[in-house]
């Protein structure tokens, strides 16, 4: 097994993440991932990705996501919802405090940037949302996007791939337009990503599932390891939280990297070792990555996908190696 067989959770087994997924992979991807004729990602349209890092001293509901203009001073607040929800659960995700939050990011202190609020959810979502987006404008004038992608891809025939798209919804009673006109007019249109060409991104969920983020920090130290492989290297865990938080653009605070890294470094002692009071990572020289992938295969498959159970899982494996030693 290689890096390039490793298992893939490329469909997402969260909806969340497969939605922040989406659009982060619109946000990244060349234009050999989009349908020819039209922009391939939003930077293309001049929007960075960002996301939302709230301090948790805060404790501020906010938006999953933002899409940047700086050239047009225009954000794109954008939560993703895989259901309905209530009313109160948006205007929390969207008050002024988060447009504050929104505006200290930016260094916006004259106020020159436009915020506009979404959604982003399953088509089959889209009138519960129109309903609730039009009881939240009743009671605070606030108005809302609404864009929505399949729950399973679209295969287009002309080229036989499977796509999923990122469209503004639109009714008779309901059109949200956008204060860029490119954007609306290519939004309207849809934005379109082959469905192997969607990054799932545990990461950027605040909260993530505990399986999720422990198969993808264990990637992440493997694929760090192979570049080390003939030299032994140390690196303190904050600078590489920090590293991850940067790598993918993720919400998720230090210290709950830093419990999953030191798990993960306690599975997979083949690679890594911990030292300073678990305040260090040292790479090993020359593991044998054909056990290491192998075991993490194995995990894969069998890691349960609740929290506690997968937490349990791995406590389990810690246990049964600190016996065997």
């Amino acid at each position: 097994m290689t890096l390039q067989q490793r298992p893939s959770e490329i469909k997402c087994e969260d909806p969340h993440v497969f939605l922040t997924s989406v659009i982060y992979s619109l946000s990244y991807s060349a234009t050999q991932t989009a349908i020819s004729g039209q922009p391939a990602s939003f930077i293309e349209l001049g929007y960075i990705f960002t996301s939302l890092d709230v301090p948790a001293v805060t404790n501020i509901p906010a938006p999953d996501l933002l899409l940047v203009n700086k050239v047009k001073k225009i954000v794109l607040a954008v939560d993703c919802k895989t259901g309905i929800v209530e009313p109160e659960n948006l205007e929390k995700k969207f008050s002024e405090d988060t447009d504050n939050i929104i505006r200290q990011l930016l260094s916006d202190n004259r106020q020159e940037y436009v915020i506009e609020h979404g959604v982003f959810t399953f088509e089959d979502c889209c009138r519960d949302f129109e309903k609730i987006t039009k009881k939240i404008y009743e009671t605070t004038g606030k108005k809302f996007f609404i864009w929505y992608t399949s729950r399973r891809g679209q295969i287009l025939s002309d080229e036989a791939i499977e796509v999923f798209p990122v469209k503004k919804y639109a009714s008779s009673t309901y059109n949200y337009v956008h204060v860029d006109e490119d954007l609306d007019k290519i939004i309207s249109r849809g934005l379109s990503i082959k469905e192997d060409r969607i990054r799932c991104n545990p990461l950027l969920d605040p909260h993530p599932k505990y399986r999720l983020v422990f198969l993808e920090l264990a990637m992440y130290l493997i694929q760090i390891s192979l570049k080390m492989i003939d030299q032994e290297k140390e690196i303190v865990i904050y600078r590489l939280t920090k590293m991850i938080k940067s790598d993918y653009q993720s919400p998720i605070q230090h210290a709950t990297l830093r419990k999953i890294l030191i798990d993960v470094v306690m599975v997979f002692n083949e690679i890594a070792e911990l030292k300073a009071n678990n305040t260090i990572i040292v790479f090993k020289k020359k593991p044998k990555y054909n056990s290491v992938l192998e075991k993490y295969y194995k995990i894969f498959k069998e890691m349960p996908k609740d929290c506690g159970k997968a937490r349990q899982y791995i406590k389990d494996l810690i246990n049964k190696r600190k016996n065997r030693t």
